[in-house]
């Protein structure tokens, strides 16, 4: 995959941001009820934190966790260029998670976020269903853990 050169990476922050207040703002199917009532962003070290957090609200909801960055190094004589990828978890929740989690993802994929249309294209990369218990909780929630790739730029360099 080819990636414009931008010398310079996205930032997990901005990237973040704009994907909160993407998600924020996207519609059902009826485009009159928007589809989360919550969404938030949780430092990778409050993983544990936000699934536990998942069973605190009544509301559809959407936690942004990031995850992982990838790196790719290509060199051709004395140029050398490096790709970035930036991995996130999107912990969805509902009484019909499946609905929602399928909406989100037609709406999200593809997606720049208002970037530059060539760097950030958000995939899903998968998905799985998660019950979120804690003792004498025998309810319990329903979560989809949806881990998303995006693309983050290109820096190239030159070796004197």
């Amino acid at each position: 995959m080819s990636y414009p050169v931008t010398n310079k990476f996205i930032r997990t922050l901005a990237l973040l941001n704009a994907l909160k207040t993407f998600i924020a703002a996207l519609k059902w199917d009826d485009n009159a009820t928007t589809l989360f009532e919550n969404v938030q962003i949780y430092p990778t070290t409050d993983l544990m934190q936000a699934i536990d957090d998942t069973r605190a609200f009544d509301s559809r909801l959407c936690f942004i966790v990031p995850v992982s960055d990838h790196y790719e190094t290509i060199q051709e004589g004395r140029e050398f260029s490096i790709k970035c990828e930036r991995d996130f978890i999107l912990l969805v929740s509902d009484q019909d998670f499946v609905n929602i989690k399928d909406c989100l993802e037609e709406q999200l994929t593809g997606q720049n976020l208002g970037f530059d249309p060539r760097l950030i294209r958000l995939r899903p990369a998968e998905g799985e269903p998660m019950k979120v218990i804690k003792a004498g909780d025998a309810r319990g929630r329903q979560v989809w853990s949806f881990n998303w790739r995006a693309d983050a730029g290109q820096r190239r360099f030159s070796i004197p």
